[in-house]
């Protein structure tokens, strides 16, 4: 078919969601509280930031790879949804730390969240 679009166009809010959910992976190996790094203290919460990080790393190649516009949309709006979720929960974690308090890693990972739902929500918003 002349004329047919071979992939969904990325935009550079489409890059910002996959270094936002980059910045999540690094934020998990860094120390997260106590010296120990995300990686080494697994729990539930952690391991909804690693899908929704990888969910949003992933993003701009789905995007990229997929000839029509509904995968993306379904994988965008997903997105949108867990990642405000946990963003929020990262938030109220913040508000009120446990008692050895957060390092570097957390505040990462809570960056890398907020970027990357953010840009989310935008790109799910140009959807028509």
């Amino acid at each position: 078919m002349i004329g047919a679009r071979a992939h969904n166009p990325v935009m550079p809010i489409d890059l910002l969601v996959g270094i936002g959910g980059a910045a999540v992976f690094v934020g998990l190996g860094l120390d997260w509280s106590a010296g120990q790094t995300g990686y080494e203290t697994l729990s539930a919460l952690k391991v909804l930031l690693l899908i929704a990080g990888a969910m949003a790393l992933l993003e701009p190649i789905v995007l990229f790879f997929t000839r029509k516009t509904d995968l993306p949309v379904v994988w965008q709006t997903t997105f949108c949804l867990l990642g405000s979720a946990l963003t929020l929960i990262l938030v109220g974690k913040a508000v009120f730390p446990p008692e050895p308090g957060f390092d570097l890693g957390f505040y990462v990972t809570l960056g890398g969240m907020l970027v990357a739902s953010a840009a989310a929500w935008t790109t799910v918003s140009r959807e028509n």
